[in-house]
């Protein structure tokens, strides 16, 4: 790897510029509500209309520059190997991309959320037992579709509680991987600063005066302000 390609300070700054921007860009939501009876029935799935222009905007940056809006705004590239320059990605690399660097963590981040939400997993549990053994002394539902929907009901609780119990651990083996990952990466022991990027084959790389295009000025501008819009 080039000394000049080496970005650990920058890779890890874009990874956290869009959790940065999702409160902004929800207390702006939460502002136009307000003055809005169209945007104060949309408010209360504000947290999916926000992943979905991020989406939206990381996946067109992908398309045009060949990295996402993070690795953009903080001067890096992507490419299939350190040194090449001005290369295009091929349509199964951005469609890649797209899939691994801004559906995934948006889908992780949700779950992250939906966690949360749950509660403590043993109290969840009881709550479960309780209602199983409540709705087996009522006896099953009378009617062919009440009892379909008790046991969809029944299928969609136990999902839910048994995804309860495993996503400590699953949340916590994907951090220590991706971790490991940005020890490796900051040591110079591999190319790819993440067990995604490394699935994709794909590496990022700084952004050299050579490279340089017009800069999207409206989209930066835009981006600071939201930096320095100050909180509720």
């Amino acid at each position: 790897m080039c000394i000049r390609d080496r970005n650990s300070f920058e890779m890890y700054a874009q990874s956290r510029l869009i959790p940065m921007l999702r409160p902004a860009l929800k207390h702006v939501f939460g502002v136009l509500a307000e003055r809005s009876m169209v945007l104060a029935r949309l408010y209360q799935w504000s947290d999916l209309w926000i992943s979905g222009g991020l989406a939206v905007l990381d996946s067109w940056h992908l398309q045009s520059l060949g990295a996402t809006f993070g690795e953009h705004f903080y001067g890096l590239q992507r490419s299939s190997s350190f040194g090449r320059r001005r290369q295009p990605l091929s349509r199964m690399a951005v469609a890649l991309s797209i899939l691994m660097s801004v559906l995934l963590p948006a889908v992780k981040e949700h779950l992250d959320q939906w966690y949360k939400e749950q509660g403590d997993v043993w109290r969840t549990t009881l709550q479960q037992r309780a209602r199983s053994e409540a709705e087996a002394a009522a006896g099953p539902p009378d009617g062919r579709i009440a009892r379909w929907t008790h046991r969809v009901n029944q299928l969609m609780e136990f999902l839910r509680t048994r995804l309860v119990k495993v996503y400590p651990a699953l949340h916590a083996s994907t951090s220590a991987v991706s971790f490991g990952y940005f020890l490796l990466y900051l040591f110079g022991r591999t190319d790819f600063y993440s067990p995604l990027l490394h699935l994709q084959g794909t590496v990022v790389q700084r952004v050299l005066p050579s490279d340089v295009t017009p800069m999207l000025t409206l989209t930066l501008t835009l981006v600071l302000w939201l930096l320095l819009l100050p909180g509720p």
